[in-house]
């Protein structure tokens, strides 16, 4: 069925009791297909109370206060329903539920700050299989694809992002913490991760109860604080920085500007 009032009405009156697992499966998908389409609405809607109100900061005021949102979280409805509104082949996949809010966005930030000439190269590379990609796979296939076709302003996003590059604390509700570095060079947070893993197995003993991941917490704490806890007598000779980069041959001889690519982060 389409993503219309029909579908809505065959998972409206389901019984979900009554059918097999086998369609009830198939429910599952009707109704993220279904989702999709009321997102798409609702996002065309959130760009139509923006035109109204002729900002973006009146708009996301009325947002927040209509939806008890965040006011970040509304600035970001709002920012994704004006953008959406700039490319109507990735609201029509949003409609007919080929593609989810999620899914929207990603490709929405995989070619901001693209040339406009490139972009509709892009999405004829990637819309066509974005409905079999999860939001990683997709994320992937834009970046390499703008990389492909446009190394010079892909170059400057780097950039531009690079200099964005912050850390962030912020609160669970359990009252744990979360801290996040954001925008970092690849290289250095791929080396720094490496890094951490290689601390952590050195640390690792036989009848140590934590596994491997506290571990890896711990040693991030402890190269952060100072404290030195579980990083004592496994420093030395840590590796400093060195990470794995996949790259062809003729990149290397510079006769391509194809991307390489860093196991287990992607194209750089």
């Amino acid at each position: 069925l389409p993503a219309d009032i029909g579908l809505a009405l065959v998972v409206l009156s389901t019984d979900r009791s009554q059918i097999s697992a086998y369609d009830l499966v198939h429910l599952l998908q009707a109704e993220a297909r279904l989702r999709s389409l009321i997102d798409a609405l609702h996002l065309e809607t959130v760009q139509q109370v923006s035109e109204v109100f002729g900002d973006r900061d009146s708009a996301a005021a009325e947002v927040a206060a209509a939806l008890h949102l965040t006011r970040q979280a509304s600035e970001a409805e709002v920012e994704l329903a004006e953008q959406l509104a700039e490319q109507p082949r990735i609201v029509d996949l949003l409609r007919t539920g080929d593609i989810d809010v999620k899914r929207a966005r990603v490709i929405i930030d995989g070619v901001r700050g693209v040339k406009p000439e490139i972009v509709d190269t892009v999405l004829d590379r990637v819309l066509p299989e974005a409905r079999d990609l999860t939001t990683g796979q997709l994320r992937a296939r834009l970046s390499r694809t703008c990389l492909e076709l446009d190394p010079k302003t892909a170059e400057g996003r780097y950039q531009v992002g690079v200099e964005q590059r912050r850390v962030v604390l912020s609160a669970n509700p359990d009252t744990t913490a979360n801290l996040m570095g954001f925008d970092l060079p690849p290289d250095l947070a791929a080396a720094a991760n490496k890094r951490i893993n290689w601390l952590a197995r050195k640390a690792k003993t036989r009848n140590d109860p934590r596994t491997l991941d506290q571990i890896k917490a711990d040693v991030f704490l402890d190269l952060l604080t100072g404290r030195g806890q579980t990083i004592d007598g496994t420093a030395t000779g840590a590796p400093a920085g060195q990470i794995d980069l996949v790259v062809d041959l003729n990149t290397l001889t510079g006769e391509t500007d194809a991307p390489g690519h860093i196991p287990g982060f992607g194209p750089v």
